[in-house]
């Protein structure tokens, strides 16, 4: 066990000394201590020199390096996919039970050797998951994140990734596999790994709460692979099965296209509201499922109210309020303090114009024992433009 300290241990030689005439002299000149025997001396001298010894000894900083050894087998994560893409094929009933027997292969060959991990991808990156071929989306780059995340500083010894290689889901694989530096990826591809002709709506993006009587975008992201270049396709997003907005997209990339497509919406019924984004089918794509998506937006019917509160008339009252019912958010009551009933239900602001000239007490009590409720005052003639 090695030990280290801030300063020589060979300092506790002269030290040792100093403990011991440090012992010697302290009880030489005490009366009760010459009455004891020499027994007794010699054990109070010893104990008193101990204790300086080890005050020294704290002083020095002794650090005991402990050092433990545990041998630990590298890690080998079989990661499977799960997604439904791979049955879709003639010899699909074999892709399965292949699959089990790759698995079971793995496990054989090299369970004396690895600690063997066993992960899904698809909807979720899972442990342990039963391989079942069924999971609608392919989300294949979140399993590459969660091996980073959960093994990190661990010792790795590779990757087995059984796929098709299609994605519907998230960014390419390959960015985030780059993120597990020296542990190799092994690839074993099933099914059908060439690239389809597909088209689908990959992202959208919106608010979930709007109000009543606005307008709220959206925007469609969309990717294309393998589409011929020029050709028209139609976005409509749709509710309660009346088309509300359409748009039409062209690809100009016969590989892999990527568009973006951003909509207005008008609000017009309160509470949970089902939206549908469509694409229109291509002849001869590999999925029509991925074509149409749903989203939801709640809607609603909260408007702040305002009171204008005046003595007189006056010009600056209809300009402030032509001004706040601009906001189709806000309600404006105007009203004058010599006909105010001083009713203050469902009011969240007063704007009490030149309380100088209209000053009311009564009306300042009403509005001070009132609470939740904010109030302000214009005491200089406004002139807006």
């Amino acid at each position: 066990m090695p030990i280290i300290s801030s300063i020589s241990a060979y300092w506790l030689i002269p030290w040792g000394v100093v403990c011991l005439l440090l012992a010697f002299f302290l009880y030489s000149k005490s009366a009760w201590y010459s009455n004891l025997s020499i027994y007794w001396r010699g054990i109070f001298r010893l104990c008193r020199a101990l204790l300086f010894f080890l005050i020294g000894v704290l002083f020095i900083d002794f650090v005991f390096e402990l050092k433990t050894k545990k041998k630990e087998k590298p890690i080998l994560i079989a990661i499977v996919d799960n997604s439904s893409s791979i049955n879709n094929y003639k010899d699909s009933s074999l892709v399965l039970q292949n699959i089990l027997n790759a698995k079971n292969s793995l496990k054989n060959n090299f369970k004396n050797n690895y600690e063997i991990i066993e992960m899904t991808a698809g909807d979720l990156p899972r442990y342990q998951s039963k391989v079942t071929l069924d999971e609608k989306k392919s989300d294949l780059e979140s399993v590459f994140s969660k091996v980073a995340s959960d093994y990190y500083n661990k010792n790795i010894g590779g990757l087995v990734f059984i796929s098709d290689g299609n994605f519907n889901y998230g960014s390419n694989p390959l960015y985030n596999s780059d993120n597990l530096n020296y542990s190799p990826v092994f690839t074993i591809g099933v099914g059908d790994t060439s690239i389809k002709k597909d088209h689908y709506i990959k992202n959208l993006s919106y608010n979930q709460i709007t109000f009543l009587g606005n307008t709220f975008p959206i925007e469609v992201d969309l990717e294309a692979i393998k589409f011929k270049s020029n050709t028209p396709y139609a976005v409509t997003i749709s509710h309660k099965n009346k088309i509300l907005a359409k748009k039409t997209v062209s690809y100009t990339n016969k590989q892999r296209d990527f568009k973006q497509l951003s909509f207005l919406l008008n609000a017009e019924s309160v509470g949970f509201n089902r939206y549908t984004v469509s694409i229109s089918k291509a002849d001869n794509e590999v999925n029509y499922t991925n074509n149409t998506k749903d989203f939801y937006i709640e809607v609603i019917d909260s408007k702040n109210k305002i009171l204008l509160l005046s003595g007189a008339p006056h010009p600056d009252i209809t300009s402030i309020k032509n001004a706040l019912k601009a906001n189709q958010n806000v309600e404006v009551i105007s009203k004058l303090i010599s006909s105010w009933d001083e009713n203050l239900s469902g009011v969240d602001l007063i704007v009490w114009h030149d309380p100088q000239n209209s000053f009311n007490s009564n009306t300042l009590e009403v509005l001070q024992k009132t609470k939740n409720l904010y109030y302000t005052s214009l005491v200089l003639p406004l002139h807006l433009a």
